[in-house]
């Protein structure tokens, strides 16, 4: 971890060592930004690997600063993870569709974010390795995935839903662990949206590069003419 470079933005001093404070004991580099557009400035000097940014920033908000961090070259595969008060459903939308990793709403235990932080280092650099056939293509700065030269646009869930598939092509991951998994500790969406999700994305991408196994789950299938 001591190669991992971490910038965080946010107004708050408390919140700001107090992360500060626990990355650092973790090995982390950690640099600290107050305010969006100080945090750009900084992002395009250090080119971090991992950013921790709050929605309610001052000069340019955290949605905004997200999009421009995506449009950087050197940043355009950090992590980039909200750290917030707010917890609405549109601000996470908007979060992930401006191409978040991750959205945590405070307060959360020292203990239980660093292994998030760590669960996606971990998912980010399996991501990364991905040796897709011709015919696959993903885009994690603009959500899409290209299928037989076809581009496809993708929800900022959806699109994690599929990287999270094409993860591992051929394992079968449950409704149980995919809801783990992107859905966090979010008790009250049902496991079954993750149904809608998968019909969504076969509507879009082709019926058969997901497949369904009854009872279980489902798995992706990277073969080639499967769209």
């Amino acid at each position: 971890m001591g190669n991992d470079k971490v910038l965080l933005i946010d107004r708050d001093k408390e919140t700001c060592d107090f992360l500060s404070s626990l990355l650092k004991n973790e090995g982390y580099s950690v640099t600290v930004a107050s305010d969006g557009k100080a945090g750009l400035e900084k992002a395009k000097r250090l080119f971090p690997n991992i950013v921790i940014l709050d929605v309610g920033l001052p000069e340019i908000d955290g949605i905004e600063v997200c999009k421009e961090l995506r449009s950087i070259p050197e940043c355009e595969s950090a992590i980039i993870i909200f750290f917030t008060s707010q917890a609405e459903d549109y601000t996470e939308i908007a979060a992930f569709e401006a191409a978040a990793d991750a959205y945590i709403v405070k307060p959360v235990r020292a203990r239980v974010l660093l292994s998030r932080l760590k669960a996606l280092i971990r998912r980010v650099s399996v991501i990364n390795r991905i040796n897709l056939p011709a015919h696959l293509a993903v885009d994690k700065n603009s959500l899409t995935v290209t299928v037989n030269n076809k581009r496809v646009e993708l929800s900022g869930k959806g699109f994690m839903l599929f990287e999270l598939l094409a993860s591992k092509p051929g394992k079968v991951f449950s409704r149980s662990d995919i809801h783990k998994l992107l859905w966090k500790n979010d008790n009250e969406t049902d496991e079954r949206v993750i149904d809608v999700y998968i019909w969504k994305l076969r509507e879009k991408l082709g019926k058969n590069i997901i497949k369904t196994i009854k009872g279980v789950g489902y798995k992706i299938e990277l073969e080639k003419g499967t769209a």
